[in-house]
């Protein structure tokens, strides 16, 4: 059975950004349809002006991921989460193919988790492994004390793309040696798509 939580996901989601400035529709036949919520520039709540879009998906958490059996997940639906300077459409393409992949292939998402792609995920881009993180923008990170589907609080995943590079020393020495290394050399939390690899 098949249930509508566009409601109380609107209202979670107004009390965090507001009203969107539009709304980009999945056409087809998928389920769950992921819709992309865009968020334009805003003060935020500390008096803050924040110069970012935000998009957020609506519609993954639509379905609880797939665990192992007897598995103790942190969280069993979410939603993802990029800030950008302009809205493209790549980036829309790029958050409802992640938020569809785990569905799909049975699988789930927790922190730290990497999706690799063969191909950049932007043009003139060295980005080609999503990285999924906590949101660093602590109002935004308030999302599952605010939606809860199911009994289930919705967790709101950060999609950080990142290169192969940084893939493998994410690989070889660990998460904790790859945020170092963003923390080095200041890495913004807003993407740029075109920016070179760290390594």
């Amino acid at each position: 059975m098949r249930h509508d939580y566009s409601a109380a996901r609107s209202a979670a989601y107004r009390e965090l950004w507001g009203e969107p400035a539009t709304v980009v529709r999945e056409s087809g036949p998928e389920f769950p349809q992921v819709d992309i919520c865009v968020y334009p520039p805003r003060i935020g709540p500390h008096g803050i002006q924040l110069g970012h879009h935000t998009l957020v998906t609506a519609g993954m958490s639509d379905l609880a991921m797939t665990f192992p059996p007897g598995s103790n997940p942190p969280f069993h639906r979410a939603e993802l989460v990029m800030y950008v300077s302009e809205p493209q459409e790549e980036h829309f393409r790029l958050l409802q193919f992640l938020a569809h992949h785990p569905h799909d292939a049975s699988r789930y998402y927790v922190f730290g988790h990497t999706i690799p792609n063969a191909e950049p995920f932007f043009t003139d881009s060295e980005l080609s492994v999503a990285l999924l993180l906590a949101s660093v923008v602590q109002w935004d990170a308030r999302l599952p004390e605010l939606l809860r589907l199911e009994v289930q609080p919705v967790q709101l995943l950060w999609v950080q793309p990142i290169t192969a590079r940084e893939l493998s020393v994410k690989r070889e020495q660990g998460l904790d040696a790859l945020l170092d290394l963003f923390e080095q050399h200041g890495l913004p939390y807003v993407l740029d798509e075109r920016r070179p690899s760290l390594v």
